[in-house]
């Protein structure tokens, strides 16, 4: 079965560059670069892995996570958090309860985290957090 991932950024190059990351790893891509465009493609496409920027035009990262939560049964699908901001410095990032938390940092530093966080989002819980990369898994 064919992984799929939606990224949703209005950073067309960071958005190019998670894409060819997890294209490398087998997954189906969809690109948002608004809110609005990635709820429309929630509504669409059943998605394993959402990526969503805290900070975009039309519409918030958060009050996207929210709506995808309450208005999609999409039980199975992951949802990171990515922001150029510090986690300590995003207000009310922990009630999202989103699985993870991704910082954005030169691309080059990114690969690796970004790995290691796909690989670790394929067990049943985002295994402990680190400098860059949280878990966010809500008990």
């Amino acid at each position: 079965m064919i992984k799929t991932a939606l990224i949703a950024d209005n950073d067309l190059l960071f958005v190019e560059f998670f894409g060819d990351l997890l294209e490398q790893r087998g997954y189906l891509v969809f690109k948002a670069f608004d809110g609005l465009e990635a709820l429309e493609q929630l509504r669409q496409i059943a998605m394993d892995l959402f990526f969503v920027d805290i900070y975009m035009p039309k519409m918030d990262g958060r009050e996207v996570i929210r709506r995808a939560k309450e208005g999609h049964s999409h039980d199975e699908m992951k949802i990171i958090a990515i922001s150029g901001a510090d986690r300590q410095t995003l207000e009310g990032l922990e009630e999202l309860q989103c699985d993870a938390f991704l910082q954005k940092l030169p691309l080059e530093e990114m690969s690796t985290d970004l790995d290691l966080l796909i690989d670790s989002l394929g067990q049943s819980e985002v295994q402990g957090p680190r400098s860059k990369v949280d878990g966010m898994t809500a008990e």
